[in-house]
């Protein structure tokens, strides 16, 4: 362990920032630093690209906030993917961010869907020496960035992010060793609450049937115990 870093959170010299007070050693940049490419995927008749099966293509209702959704795919055919389409082509790790109706909501693209590509949203993709991709996901899930994402919305029928807001953003940077710790410490708590969540759904149908059992007369009601 290096014994230069600080290993108590009251230890760390702090600074305060547009978020607040982070770590002094943290660094603050826009999305443009810290990102190889920020663009948007297909915005010109999407439609006619769609084909039965073929390459798989996200829409907004795909990102769900660190997720990504498989629900109502559509797909567009090999040869526009590798030819008219290839700008917006996606490569794993790439950082999906929803444009319309939830500006901001972001999700990492898994291995299992590289060469995909995207509709009407933004992808950005990290630079691998500055930043991980889950952690920016993470970080654009968060209240401060959304709060960032909806002061950048234009537009006053339909709302949304443009490729210049995301830009724009600010990002409180860590070095990547503390950006994997942080991701770490997330998806502990995302399993611990799933677990949760599905003990909880295990005790409602155990109420529900139990409640049945009583209605019917299948089953008794136990004495209360006196004290």
């Amino acid at each position: 362990m290096d014994s230069t870093r600080p290993q108590c959170t009251s230890q760390v010299p702090m600074q305060q920032t547009v978020f607040g007070p982070v770590p002094q050693h943290w660094d603050l940049k826009k999305c443009a630093e810290i990102c190889q490419t920020i663009s948007v995927g297909i915005v010109v008749r999407p439609a006619s690209y769609y084909v039965s099966s073929g390459v798989p293509a996200f829409r907004s209702l795909n990102v769900r906030e660190d997720r990504l959704s498989t629900r109502d795919l559509v797909f567009v055919s090999k040869e526009a993917n590798e030819s008219v389409l290839a700008k917006s082509k996606l490569h794993t790790g790439d950082v999906l961010i929803v444009r319309t109706g939830e500006p901001g909501v972001s999700c990492v693209v898994p291995a299992e869907y590289d060469g995909s590509n995207c509709i009407d949203i933004i992808f950005a993709r990290p630079s691998a020496t500055l930043m991980t991709s889950e952690f920016f996901s993470r970080f654009m899930n968060t209240s401060t960035a959304k709060r960032q994402a909806f002061k950048a919305r234009t537009g006053i029928a339909q709302q949304h992010l443009n490729v210049g807001a995301v830009q724009r953003i600010e990002v409180p940077l860590p070095p990547l060793n503390e950006q994997q710790e942080i991701v770490n410490v997330l998806r502990a708590c995302d399993d611990k609450v799933e677990a949760l969540e599905q003990e909880l759904v295990l005790l409602e149908e155990l109420f529900r049937a139990l409640l049945e059992e009583l209605m019917t007369g299948r089953l008794s009601a136990l004495p209360l115990v006196e004290q």
